[in-house]
């Protein structure tokens, strides 16, 4: 039996937990962000765009979590994706997926975008399932050896 997954909105009562997931983190590089980046990263989101950030649970336990933001011309960003590492693949990324397309669309946003490395393939999928589509590519965006991909979704 699947355990059933709900996304809810940030609070701060899930802090601590978006930490601990974003510590999991390795970046096409290979490299681990550290203490400050995470607290930069999630300070940043919640004096921006706090409604956009969205936390997957299952039971009681935070499972993943998306970040985006809208800027003022109508265009909105999925900015971090992050599934625990034991929660890839049961589909976590899918709900968060969607409850931020219902978000963007509420917003008012007329597209939405993201950069992947194109060594995701994971992340690649994702997107293309998402209704995605390949815009662009960014050189050596993270590295000498990777490239970032920009998939674009018209809303």
């Amino acid at each position: 039996m699947s355990q059933e997954i709900i996304v809810v909105n940030y609070s701060t009562s899930y802090l601590r937990d978006l930490q601990e997931i974003l510590s999991e983190y390795r970046d096409p590089t290979g490299r681990t962000l550290s203490r400050d980046e995470i607290d930069k990263i999630i300070s940043s989101a919640v004096e921006e765009q706090p409604d956009g950030i969205f936390i997957a649970i299952s039971r009681r336990d935070v499972v993943g979590l998306l970040i985006a933001s809208l800027n003022r011309f109508g265009v909105a960003c999925i900015d971090h994706l992050q599934v625990r590492r034991d929660w890839t693949g049961k589909k976590v990324e899918y709900k968060l997926m969607d409850k931020c397309l219902s978000w963007a669309k509420r917003k008012g946003a007329r597209i939405i975008y993201a950069k992947v490395a194109d060594n995701d393939t994971t992340a690649i999928e994702l997107y293309r399932k998402s209704g995605f589509k390949i815009s662009g590519y960014i050189p050596r965006y993270y590295g000498k050896d990777v490239d970032a991909i920009i998939f674009v979704r018209q809303l």
